[in-house]
């Protein structure tokens, strides 16, 4: 009677914590078999503000920018005026020469104060300062992009974790299914009306779902760690379900937005930069006027009663052997290198547009045929079991339909899956996300204002 009442006390422990299990699993969804890392929910635009705070290559960008504000700094200090204070001692051996006591002076010292400024040199000044304003631009512009293209990559990484946990889910699915039909087999093989190939047949089709279950944790294992890798959070993701996406847009909207993303203006800036530097060495062969003058608080002995003194400065290249005509040659050649580095980009802008656009497209049409080719497929496997009863159909068909569906499955999810990343991808296309500088404004407050120069 002790060993009854034990027995059942251990079944109903066991029941609880089976039961306990079971509903851990439906809220974590697939986390039930790696507990290295805590699991916790995450959406795709939780994984991208994580991202920007944490990747390298967008530090890297925001150091661009800093960088290319303090050359703006050194370049209108060209247009300034400059002051400078200038204080000498000087010290000498007495040269003793009789009659002449007024160069018998050892020790003095000059103070002054010294002014220039440029008057003219050909406005090149001004167009260099232009130019290192257009380098901002540029260096703002791609980092701009380089978070456009993180969303991207966050959007693959994030797309393919969701399409492996969901993969994971119908492979155990089918083996619940494939479990439930050797369990069947075997019970009629008892019974003499199944034979010993049908048993050995479902089991091994079992077996090779549940070695096919295993590669499919190992891409989804490797998909938490590129997950981690971005984030920088060490957590065991449960990505949230994203729709499918709706095309409500022409191709032609996307193209003309794709005209003017952060890369095809960066290349703009790039170009009309590299033809300010045409035009600063040209501008060389213009004469270059100077101004300035001195100020003295403490002038020499010889001259203590000069107080100030000015002077204007004129310079003209003659000849220099060629240096001019080299670097205007060698600006040219950057111009014409800008011209066509803006001609790829613009058309690189479109090329990505037309392949995200396409695959969206078609992507979505697959996904609608999926569906209605599942649902067949399910009923179709239910349809076989009921013939394998009536003596219809062989075991084979039972265990083709089942591997038919668990392979239309598996194309509906990837397929899924495809489509939602191909948004990503046109969204970036075109300059995206979207939604990027409204719900990343948070994100990036505490990093824009060290870019201020």
């Amino acid at each position: 009677m002790k060993k009854m009442v034990a027995l059942c006390f251990s079944l109903i422990l066991l029941g609880a914590y089976c039961s306990a299990q079971t509903s851990t699993s439906t809220t974590l969804g697939l986390i039930d078999d790696n507990s290295t890392f805590p699991a916790r929910p995450l959406t795709i635009q939780e994984a991208y503000r994580l991202t920007l705070k944490r990747s390298e290559t967008l530090a890297e960008s925001k150091e661009a920018v800093k960088s290319s504000l303090a050359q703006v700094e050194q370049l209108i200090s060209a247009l300034m005026p400059h002051v400078s204070f200038g204080a000498t001692q000087f010290l000498q051996e007495s040269p003793n020469i009789p009659g002449f006591s007024f160069i018998d002076i050892t020790n003095y010292h000059m103070e002054s104060f010294s002014a220039s400024q440029t008057i003219f040199d050909g406005f090149r000044d001004y167009l260099a300062y232009r130019e290192g304003k257009l380098g901002v631009k540029s260096a703002r512009l791609s980092k701009a992009r380089a978070e456009s293209l993180l969303y991207q990559s966050v959007a693959e990484a994030y797309t393919n974790l969701l399409m492996f946990q969901r993969q994971i889910k119908i492979q155990k699915d089918t083996i619940q299914t494939m479990k439930d039909q050797v369990a069947f087999l075997k019970y009629w093989k008892r019974i003499g009306r199944a034979r010993d190939s049908d048993v050995l047949s479902a089991a091994s089709q079992l077996a090779q779902f549940e070695s096919q279950l295993e590669l499919t944790r190992g891409q989804e294992s490797a998909s938490q760690d590129l997950m981690r890798f971005l984030t920088g959070d060490d957590a065991r993701f449960i990505p949230e379900d994203i729709p499918l996406p709706v095309l409500t847009s022409e191709r032609q909207t996307f193209l003309d937005q794709a005209n003017s993303r952060e890369d095809v203006e960066a290349a703009r800036a790039n170009l009309e930069a590299a033809k300010d530097q045409v035009s600063i060495y040209r501008r060389s062969r213009l004469p270059m006027v100077t101004a300035g003058g001195d100020y003295f608080l403490n002038n020499i002995p010889f001259s203590g009663n000069t107080h100030y003194d000015g002077n204007f400065a004129l310079s003209m290249p003659i000849f220099d052997g060629g240096m001019i005509s080299g670097q205007i040659n060698q600006a040219r050649s950057a111009e014409k290198s800008a011209v066509q580095a803006l001609s790829l980009t613009e058309r690189t802008a479109r090329n990505d547009v037309n392949t995200a656009y396409d695959s969206l497209i078609w992507t979505l049409r697959a996904v609608q045929s999926l569906d209605k080719t599942v649902k067949l497929a399910a009923q179709n496997v239910e349809a076989e079991k009921s013939d394998y009863k009536k003596g219809l159909v062989t075991n084979l068909d039972v265990l083709t339909s089942i591997t038919t569906l668990l392979s239309d499955r598996l194309v509906q999810n990837q397929n899924r899956e495809q489509a939602i990343y191909s948004e990503a991808q046109l969204d970036v296309a075109v300059g995206g996300p979207s939604n990027k500088k409204e719900e990343l404004k948070a994100a990036l407050e505490e990093n824009s204002s060290k870019e201020k120069p």
